[in-house]
């Protein structure tokens, strides 16, 4: 009996000292480690719910989301976190995910949630934009994407993301084939001659343009906040086209595979949360997907552009075809 009592003590103690399981989130490298979205949040998970989460980070989303289909069932993701609508498209159909309800939705822009979808849940969008460094460059207003290059004396440089590794760079593939049409293949092959390079990813395409050595750099309207914030500067500038700019919006998805769907769901409902949105603009640099969240006046001197509509099921069907297309094609024009 005195044996059976002390055992017993020892396993409560055991179960009373273990550390429950971290979430698992994959996601892509800027949205986890220090002073990132990514470290708030575990911060304020662990507060409410006693459990630490687990960063599984990537260079692109679209590494962590190949992943979850190299893994299989034996994937230990819980979360996916940080892909966008284009490679959301991949998968939607595949059963992968968890389906939540309405009221997960409730609280969020209208127009972000994708219609009759209940699995890809929004947290944050922005606008694709081409930035300049006025100091550097001039740039015509009211202009048209198709006449982006019209113009450009033949030292200018610009630099963008590879399609087939950024999901900035598909966006911006997309973005030509929706709006351009026919005219697709002519406004890249103007542009071929002022590309300095096509980057792997969003960073490094950034950096060459910091440096001064692109005049132009493929990133969000958005951008310019963070040199105003963080610098006070206000001769990065977005160029604003008439005719619209393609709009990324980035949600999280909760693995129907996970053993810890109510932790997921409690990590979604901390990102929607108005005080987890309130810091979507100072860390992700981009929008919150929150309706009504109070956004810095940086943000709100920045004007709200038009959007590109985009027909999704159009991109699922031939956006295969579209990367075949233009990488035949860019290698042909830049040799």
């Amino acid at each position: 009996m005195i044996f059976y009592f002390f055992a017993s003590l020892f396993t409560w103690a055991a179960l009373a000292t273990t550390k429950p399981q971290p979430l698992r989130v994959y996601t892509y490298d800027s949205l986890a480690g220090r002073s990132t979205l990514g470290e708030y949040l575990n911060q304020r998970f662990l507060q409410q719910t006693g459990v630490e989460i687990q960063f599984v980070s990537f260079g692109t989303s679209g590494e962590a989301l190949n992943q979850v289909f190299l893994e299989g069932t034996q994937t230990t993701a819980d979360v996916l976190l940080g892909i966008d609508e284009v490679l959301y498209q991949k998968v939607k159909d595949k059963g992968l995910f968890e389906r939540l309800g309405d009221d997960t939705f409730a609280s969020l822009e209208p127009s972000l949630r994708q219609k009759g979808d209940s699995t890809f849940v929004p947290f944050d969008y922005g606008f694709l934009a081409f930035l300049y460094d006025s100091e550097r460059a001039r740039v015509t207003d009211s202009i048209q994407l198709k006449d982006f290059v019209k113009g450009f004396e033949k030292s200018k440089k610009v630099v963008i993301q590879d399609p087939r590794t950024s999901t900035l760079g598909v966006e911006f593939l997309v973005w030509t084939h929706e709006k351009l049409g026919d005219g697709f293949e002519q406004f890249w092959r103007s542009l071929a001659p002022h590309i300095l390079t096509i980057s792997p990813g969003w960073s490094g395409a950034y950096e060459l343009f910091i440096k001064k050595q692109a005049d132009f750099v493929l990133s969000y309207t958005t951008s310019p906040a963070y040199h105003r914030i963080k610098e006070n500067k206000h001769n990065i500038k977005p160029v604003f086209f008439t005719d619209g700019h393609f709009r990324q919006v980035e949600g999280a998805l909760i693995l129907n595979r996970s053993k810890q769907k109510k932790l997921g769901e409690q990590f979604v409902k901390l990102l929607l949360s108005k005080e987890a949105q309130e810091q979507v603009a100072t860390f992700q640099w981009m929008y919150p997907a929150r309706a009504e969240v109070r956004l810095p006046k940086e943000f709100k001197e920045i004007p709200i552009p038009k959007k590109v509509v985009v027909d999704w099921n159009r991109v699922a069907a031939l956006k295969e075809n579209w990367l075949k297309k233009w990488t035949l094609m860019m290698s042909q024009v830049q040799k």
